[in-house]
């Protein structure tokens, strides 16, 4: 906790009245999170701002877009988070050619899946109803029903903790299930701006196949504080299916319980915390691999309170 203060106030003496003080159990779907500091960055100026001085003063950044897909630790957060909000949620599509949109990094993915509709774009439909935004999206190459956005991307537009712009092309991109590695050198940049590429249909066949996609998740997943699928499902197979089938539908920790509606979901429904959710997670995965021999791997990300990606091992 020290080292927590030390790092806050440090943070607090270099900008001043920003970041803002945050429990980031109101950002999460899930309700989970103890404090920690925020920026809220509204231009490509500012942002280049924050990252220079804390890369200057080797002080860790989190990106957190809708948090919709982050497991955040309960203990005060040592390094701040970065949200993009103004600019950064800007979605232009015209003027870039035929089935181009120019996607902000901080807008909400819900949002641009209607202005495709609108405009008769096809290609993110069967994305309809997934929460989160763009880059966050892009991050963990978010999907629904064969589709993931990384299919889509056509160039990529990044901030490294220097602030120094770089912009990646398609060849360059390294999409894989429920994954997006940036290139050696970039791992720690952020996604501000990306360009995707849809094909031109009508408003009415676009809403049909949202709609489709839409229904088809409700009936199918619960409803609740949750991170979504919680793990990535193993070549040929379904995670929710393989844990179903051990019985561990209901399954609970402290206040985790695993959904009696999909068994890859796990729901905060009596307070849980972090610790909750990775000891029944835990629990799922060693029982999974103990009855099957697959490995389940976590398709939320983990992160512990100096910012850090965890394991489930």
């Amino acid at each position: 906790m020290e080292e927590v203060k030390r790092i806050w106030l440090e943070v607090k003496k270099i900008f001043g009245t920003e970041p803002q003080l945050v429990m980031l159990s109101s950002l999460s779907p899930m309700a989970i999170g103890g404090p920690g500091l925020r920026f809220r960055a509204s231009s490509e100026s500012y942002l280049s701002d924050i990252l220079r001085k804390l890369s200057k003063n080797k002080i860790r950044y989190v990106p957190i877009g809708g948090c919709s897909n982050i497991l955040c630790p309960d203990e005060p957060l040592e390094a701040p988070i970065i949200t993009l909000i103004g600019d950064f949620c800007q979605i232009v599509w015209r003027s870039l050619g035929s089935g181009v949109m120019r996607l902000g990094g901080g807008a909400s993915l819900a949002k641009c899946v209607r202005v495709a509709q609108k405009v008769g774009l096809s290609g993110l439909a069967p994305l309809s109803g997934l929460p989160g935004t763009v880059g966050g999206a892009v991050r963990g190459n978010a999907g629904s029903f064969g589709q993931s956005i990384g299919e889509l991307v056509e160039r990529l537009y990044l901030l490294t903790p220097e602030g120094r712009e770089v912009v990646l092309e398609r060849a360059e991109l390294n999409f894989d299930y429920r994954r997006f590695t940036l290139p050696k050198g970039l791992e720690e940049s952020l996604i501000y701006c990306l360009l995707i590429k849809l094909k031109p249909s009508s408003s009415l066949q676009v809403a049909i196949e949202g709609n489709e996609a839409k229904r088809s998740r409700e009936l199918s997943q619960p409803k609740g504080r949750s991170l979504g699928c919680f793990f990535k499902n193993p070549p040929g197979d379904s995670a929710g299916r393989l844990i179903d089938s051990l019985g561990l539908k209901g399954l609970k920790v402290g206040g985790a319980i695993i959904s009696d509606i999909h068994a890859n979901f796990i729901l905060n429904v009596e307070k849980a915390n972090q610790k909750d959710v990775l000891e029944l997670a835990l629990k799922v995965k060693d029982l999974v691999l103990k009855k099957t021999g697959l490995k389940l791997i976590p398709e939320v990300k983990i992160i512990d309170s100096q910012g850090l990606e965890m394991s489930l091992d």
